[in-house]
């Protein structure tokens, strides 16, 4: 009997993940987001995330824009809630006796992206415009002067199971280390981004700890403060040098 070629279907890719996982990805930035969970309140807290998106894909449906109104049609990439920092920034008096600002330390991370997103002037125009450190965030996602400019990331994740007992990843920037970037411009001539390495970056729930893995039904990936384990301390907070 001959093969029939012309009633194949077209593979679909309904299979993919909706959302982005440990590894090197071209990303651009769609804003920011300052988080705190109930354990950070005592400390005043943030964590600063990064939303970011993968370039378009094709044959691809990816999660809605805004849930409650569908009309504002889907993401056109994969989609992923990156932690600046493993560990969330509050302002402390490290052991070495070095006083730590939570707010400037969070500037240091939006001035980081503003060099690699060629919008510096922003930050610099930006110098006494804001009185708190919310108000700055929510004018840059405002203005999104980062609108559109790809990075080249470095993301490093941990498992973690969720209440309704699927896998899913806490991403974030991998630790800082002197004369490496976690990210960079994609037109930078001379690459110093951090080599991905799964045994450092990648944190794997046991095996018989895992009964299932998540279906990417929503956008909340960022562990709740029953989900998992956080990183509190800031000893390893990166320093960026600027």
């Amino acid at each position: 009997m001959a093969l029939k070629t012309k009633e194949i279907a077209e593979k679909k890719m309904g299979g993919m993940s909706k959302t982005i996982t440990p590894g090197n990805h071209k990303l651009k930035l769609n804003n920011l987001s300052l988080l705190r969970f109930n354990f950070m309140e005592a400390d005043n807290g943030y964590y600063l995330v990064m939303n970011m998106e993968t370039e378009p894909i094709a044959n691809f449906e990816g999660f809605f824009i805004d849930p409650e109104n569908e009309d504002k049609g889907r993401y056109e990439g994969q989609v992923g809630q990156v932690k600046t920092n493993k560990y969330f920034y509050k302002s402390a008096t490290l052991p070495s006796g070095i006083e730590i600002d939570r707010d400037d330390e969070i500037i240091k991370q939006i001035k980081n992206i503003c060099v690699e997103t060629d919008c510096l002037n922003w930050l610099v125009n930006a110098d006494g415009k804001y009185n708190t450190i919310e108000e700055l965030v929510e004018g840059f996602n405002t203005d999104t002067p980062f609108k559109d400019k790809y990075l080249n990331v470095v993301v490093a994740g941990k498992e973690y199971m969720n209440k309704k007992q699927n896998v899913n990843w806490d991403l974030y920037l991998p630790k800082y280390v002197k004369g490496y970037n976690t990210y960079e411009n994609v037109d930078t001539k001379t690459s110093a981004l951090v080599p991905f390495n799964e045994s450092k970056h990648v944190v794997k729930l046991a095996t018989n700890d895992v009964n299932n893995f998540g279906n990417d039904t929503t956008l909340d990936s960022i562990p709740s403060d029953n989900d998992a384990p956080f990183e509190t301390t800031v000893d390893s907070m990166p320093d960026f040098d600027l």
